[in-house]
């Protein structure tokens, strides 16, 4: 019987996944990895702020800032496994340099008038589309460059860079928007990720070559149908999505980053709306306070 860890052809036994470029955990990689994430979560915060001010200069209805914000998780929730495909096939460095890139570009021509919204509307689903293929592509990496025993620790700290960019933008977004305007947030986090892409050469990956003899090796275990991986016809997908803890665990992962984001993007208006703040002079002192006053109050 073929184990779910391996397979065994002849008498050469085959990872599951792809194997690891050397003995040690790449820390600096890991490290930038979670400066690229940091900087996602920077400009998807950052965008609420942006975009409630735009809503007030414009006079936008609710509605109408209400489906801006969320076009981006039409795409983004549609685009994930799609993005562990495209890693796998192609290389999850291919994946995130080119979705960094596209993400940034069309931060740079968002705009906020109101004769623009239809690009307004086409830039988040794109860049949704591109974030939704990034986060994939940074898992797969951090599988080639970490070891078992550190690949759980290492996974924490790059996902713990999505709250440490949420805080920076917290902080940082609405002075840059009530200073230089919406677009200049959108154009901030752009330029973030422009440096951050331009210092990628200068950062050490997995080897090329393992992702192709990885993949070679899974075709011809598979019996050269297609490039089929033989690790992943050996996973028990249904009996694996169907059994109570895993589906405990999604729902509370979707229950978790449903309110999780409706918070992140509907905190400006509600200091803007309900507390009477001004963006740009509410320090989180002061929005607590206003805050425990409203909740006093209900």
């Amino acid at each position: 019987r073929i184990a779910c860890a391996s397979r065994r052809v002849g008498t050469v036994e085959l990872p599951r996944g792809p194997p690891m470029t050397g003995g040690a955990t790449n820390y600096w990689t890991c490290a930038y990895l979670a400066v690229g994430v940091m900087i996602t979560y920077f400009e998807r915060n950052g965008f609420a702020v942006a975009m409630t001010v735009a809503s007030d200069l414009h006079s936008y209805p609710q509605y109408v800032k209400g489906n801006v914000m969320s076009l981006f998780f039409v795409t983004y929730a549609s685009t994930h496994l799609a993005g562990g495909a495209l890693a796998r096939r192609y290389g999850g460095l291919l994946v995130l340099r080119r979705m960094t890139a596209c993400w940034l570009a069309f931060s740079l021509v968002c705009p906020f008038s109101t004769e623009t919204l239809p690009l307004l509307r086409l830039c988040r689903l794109g860049i949704g589309l591109s974030q939704g293929l990034i986060f994939p592509s940074v898992h797969t990496l951090l599988s080639q460059m970490t070891t078992p025993s550190t690949r759980g620790h290492v996974v924490s700290v790059c996902i713990s860079a999505i709250y440490l960019g949420s805080a920076v933008s917290t902080v940082t977004s609405p002075a840059i928007v009530s200073n230089y305007g919406p677009a200049a947030q959108t154009t901030a986090a752009a330029l973030c990720a422009a440096a951050w892409l331009a210092l990628s050469p200068l950062v050490s990956w997995p080897d090329e070559e393992v992702r192709v003899l990885s993949l070679a090796s899974s075709a011809r275990a598979g019996g050269g149908g297609g490039g089929a991986c033989s690790w992943a016809a050996d996973v028990p997908w249904l009996a694996m999505a169907t059994h109570p803890a895993v589906l405990v665990m999604m729902f509370a992962s979707f229950s978790f980053h449903v309110v999780a984001f409706f918070v992140m993007h509907w905190t400006p208006t509600f200091v803007t709306h309900v507390l009477g703040e001004e963006l740009r002079q509410s320090t989180a002192v002061q929005v607590a306070k206003r805050g425990r006053g409203a909740l006093a109050k209900m």
